[in-house]
């Protein structure tokens, strides 16, 4: 892992720095971000008595409490220092990922209590992502600098972890949804679109299509529309979000026009 992220870096000096290779650049930090916590993995998680005598001379352990937090702030400040070297816009979101991660693999691996309550767990992670987005959307509500592609990139890693576990919650991902939990699911939806329109990110839209198919193939069986469920479920679907796409902008412009004033003032414009 530590090979990987040094090898990550020091080709990022070339592509990032001086080419300013944008796939590449990617790549490259996602190796290093994924080196870094690899090693974590292998040195918190599971061999900390033998790095502590590789690197001591004697056995030593730490204790579950600074494992679960040495971890994430370790992986946050990797990234953080990669960001603060060549600003690659996915940086802060692939290291909020992996502290998302890392963070919960720890604190249901101690805590095996808690296992019953991972899916809130990752909704309140989601929700904390989604705020950090937003922060970096208030920093630059023009979206002329490079503050709105790294909140672009939050966005996109907050909504599978939002929207997956309000559906795992209402049972959409195990095939045994009734008609009021699919009802309730496309409430969630169109509520996670009167999100997305008033902080102008569609990724909240995309990432909850999938579910929303199986809501409303959910209330077509139990309507009787048995036959081509899964066909109409589509055509409904996406002609919906091809019309609110086209139609975005002033879709927008009538939502923002029914917010209080203080929240129009701290949105995108």
């Amino acid at each position: 892992g530590l090979c990987v992220a040094a090898a990550s870096w020091g080709l990022a000096e070339y592509f990032t720095r001086k080419r300013h290779m944008a796939l590449p650049s990617i790549l490259l930090l996602l190796t290093y971000v994924t080196g870094v916590a690899v090693t974590l993995v292998w040195i918190i998680g599971f061999n900390i008595a033998t790095a502590f005598a590789l690197i001591f001379g004697h056995a030593a352990t730490l204790p579950g409490s600074a494992a679960l937090l040495l971890g994430p702030v370790l992986i946050a400040a990797a990234a953080w220092a990669h960001w603060r070297r060549f600003h690659v816009p996915i940086t802060i979101a692939a290291g909020a990922g992996w502290v998302v991660f890392f963070g919960l693999a720890m604190l249901l691996g101690l805590i095996p209590a808690l296992r019953p309550a991972a899916p809130e767990l990752l909704l309140a992670c989601g929700l904390a992502v989604f705020a950090l987005g937003l922060r970096w959307d208030m920093a630059d509500r023009a979206r002329l600098t490079r503050r709105t592609d790294v909140a672009f990139w939050l966005h996109l890693l907050a909504a599978p972890l939002i929207v997956h576990p309000l559906f795992h919650l209402l049972g959409l991902l195990h095939g045994n949804a009734g008609a009021g939990s699919a009802v309730a699911a496309i409430a969630i939806y169109l509520g996670l679109g009167l999100v997305a329109l008033l902080v102008d990110r569609r990724a909240l839209l995309v990432s909850g299509l999938f579910y929303l198919f199986s809501a409303l193939s959910a209330v077509l069986k139990a309507t009787g529309v048995l036959g081509h469920g899964l066909a109409v479920t589509a055509l409904v679907a996406g002609t919906a979000l091809l019309l609110l796409s086209a139609f975005w902008h002033k879709a927008r412009q009538g939502v923002m026009a029914l917010a209080p004033a203080g929240l129009r003032r701290i949105l995108p414009a």
